[in-house]
């Protein structure tokens, strides 16, 4: 196994977590964070490859399709640290037909269901820092993300402060066409139609 070379980091949760946030949040100074990042490669060794290609300290990815791939991802990045956003299953499953996602309940309380085993599996088998969602709105709980994630990097309140206020919303439509053909995140979403 090639030697990691970056302070690597992923964020997990379950879909309309507030990953994309959490991308934004972490992507400052000395560190990138990818948002979906399995829509680009093929395999986590794709996915090692693009994070080894930054020049930042921290290079991480906030993606909930991590989630099935947890083994492999560790397997690859062993010292990456990872943070769990926690949100309930049916406030997903409602989020997701709100946004017009899907439109089969039964298909996505399935999928839901199968991917909080996963993290429940994660969870027992794994050091991953948890917080909730609706923790994120608060500085101190994001000041200790920063730290356990970026322990090296001074924490920006005032951007902080900025980012408090912004929620990121994605259309899987608009943003669909971008994912390469036999990617992780194609994988990922035929868990879904196959359930």
């Amino acid at each position: 196994m090639e030697q990691q070379n970056k302070n690597s980091f992923f964020v997990l949760g379950l879909p309309r977590s507030r990953t994309s946030w959490m991308a934004n949040f972490l992507t400052y100074t000395d560190t990138f964070c990818y948002h979906e990042a399995l829509r680009m490669c093929k395999s986590i060794s794709d996915l090692k490859n693009l994070l080894n290609n930054h020049d930042e300290k921290y290079v991480g990815n906030s993606d909930c399709a991590l989630v099935p791939f947890i083994d492999e991802l560790l397997d690859e990045f062993p010292n990456s640290k990872l943070l769990l956003i926690e949100r309930k299953p049916n406030d997903v499953v409602e989020s997701l037909l709100n946004f017009q996602l899907t439109d089969n309940y039964e298909k996505t309380e399935r999928w839901i269901n199968m991917l909080q085993k996963k993290i429940k599996y994660i969870k027992k088998n794994y050091p991953v820092k948890c917080v909730k969602l609706n923790e994120i709105n608060d500085i101190n709980v994001c000041k200790e993300i920063w730290e356990y994630l970026l322990p090296q990097l001074p924490f920006n309140e005032q951007r902080w402060y900025f980012l408090d206020d912004l929620y990121v919303n994605v259309m899987m439509g608009k943003t669909f066409f971008k994912t390469q053909k036999d990617s992780l995140h194609i994988k990922f979403n035929k868990i879904i139609i196959d359930n």
